[in-house]
């Protein structure tokens, strides 16, 4: 009954650890793309969407596979992807994306990333 206890207490505090966003970079062909994973925790569950501000992608759901103190494991069965990461410390999963049959590095940091900056987003004043 104690392992029980620690065990389920274990499991609360990690979830906790993953609350809020975690930002990291792909490297795709010499670009890098931003992705956010924002982790919530809703009685004791984890749950996660993911945003990728670069295609417009916000809030899209991912599902989690499995978490562990060390591990976690991210499935999106529309995109045909997927993230396993090591959780490090409580600033690293050092992980891989999978997806179309690449296999990419991407560690995460809690945050959200910078702010992309698009060109077409005009800035005044004005002169009109």
């Amino acid at each position: 009954m104690l392992f029980c206890l620690i065990t389920s207490i274990s499991f609360s505090l990690y979830a906790q650890r993953l609350n809020g966003p975690w930002f990291g970079e792909l490297n795709v062909g010499g670009n890098k793309l931003g992705i956010i994973f924002k982790f919530s925790n809703q009685n004791g569950v984890l749950s996660c969407t993911m945003d990728v501000p670069m295609q417009s992608l916000k809030d899209f759901g991912i599902q989690v596979v499995k978490q562990t103190e060390t591990q976690i494991e991210l499935k999106s069965t529309p995109l045909g992807a997927s993230f396993k990461g090591e959780i490090a410390n409580e600033n690293l999963i050092k992980g891989f994306w999978s997806q179309s049959g690449a296999t990419l590095p991407l560690d995460l940091k809690p945050g959200v990333g910078e702010k992309v900056i698009r060109p077409q987003e005009p800035h005044g004043p004005f002169a009109y």
